[in-house]
């Protein structure tokens, strides 16, 4: 945005804007629909100062800019001291990547984790995903009721990312648990960097498994990560462990969130969970919709 529109937009639409507070939870879909009529580019001094949109085509604008913004990440483990990244306000700790990476960096991380989930790789996964989910149901099914959470939408992203990782699978709960107590943990909680390091555990196994499969390749995530090469050269630990966390954090997390919402909307609307049974056609826009709609994490910058 230029700065004459900064200015004007400062000027004219200052809101009090909180995307961690209980008060957004309470009622994100009424804040965004006032500001998106009122005021779909607003400033707001929440967490030092930052800039909101909540308009399609301004998100995708910006979001084809990469010059005019950066989400490179900043992080010094001796003194804990935390810049950039794509959390407002910044989560301490490990990056996630390539999301928290600016070009050139980005370009070879992202070319190189999208060979492993390209849709037709995606695709080949499709019946795992079927096969763990009846034997989810299968486990609570004679009872004649089920927890969304608690029985599918916790553990069935969690067990098909152990899979994906060639984790053991039984190890689910041991990542998922860490994970999404980071995740509802304030940043200005004064435990936040105890929560954060709860995922210790698991930077510990990516690095057991990585020296494994060094020496015994297997064709899973780790065994790629452990052998592969961007620009020719093998991948140091760090950034092994920074891609990690990333995919950990979309296979464990917010698909919980997203599938559980999802779920929980379409058992409250009977016709349009039976529209969509009786023109499956219908799914692949549904399933954009819910995306957009129960968007896992809010205000990413």
């Amino acid at each position: 945005m230029a700065d004459g529109e900064a200015t004007r937009g400062t000027q004219s639409c200052p809101i009090q804007f909180d995307h961690e507070s209980v008060e957004h939870a309470r009622n994100w879909p009424e804040e965004f629909r006032e500001l998106r009529e009122q005021c779909p580019r607003a400033w707001t001094e929440s967490y030092g100062g930052f800039w909101v949109a909540t308009r399609f085509a301004d998100i995708l604008a910006i979001a084809q800019r990469p010059e005019s913004f950066s989400a490179h990440k900043h992080y010094d483990p001796a003194t804990g001291e935390t810049r950039g990244g794509l959390t407002i306000p910044p989560v301490p700790g490990i990056r996630g990547i390539p999301n928290e990476t600016d070009s050139p960096e980005w370009d070879g991380l992202r070319g190189f984790i999208n060979r492993r989930f390209a849709p037709r790789a995606v695709e080949e996964r499709r019946a795992r995903a079927s096969r763990f989910a009846a034997a989810l149901i299968d486990e609570v099914i004679e009872t004649g009721r089920m927890d969304i959470v608690e029985n599918l939408t916790n553990p069935l992203p969690a067990i098909l990312t152990m899979d994906v990782f060639g984790f053991p699978l039984d190890e689910w709960r041991d990542f998922a648990d860490p994970f999404h107590k980071m995740v509802y943990t304030r940043v200005d909680d004064p435990d936040i960097h105890k929560v954060v390091g709860g995922l210790d555990r698991f930077y510990q196994r990516v690095d057991e498994e990585v020296a494994r499969r060094r020496l015994e390749p297997k064709d899973d995530i780790l065994g790629y990560m452990a052998n592969g090469t961007i620009d020719g050269e093998p991948l140091d630990g760090e950034t092994v462990r920074q891609l990690a966390f990333n995919i950990l954090a979309g296979g464990v997390d917010t698909t919980t969130a997203l599938t559980s919402n999802t779920l929980i909307w379409l058992s409250s609307h009977p016709k349009q969970r039976q529209r969509l049974i009786d023109d499956p056609k219908l799914l692949p826009i549904a399933c954009e919709e819910f995306i957009r709609f129960y968007s896992p994490i809010h205000a990413l910058a």
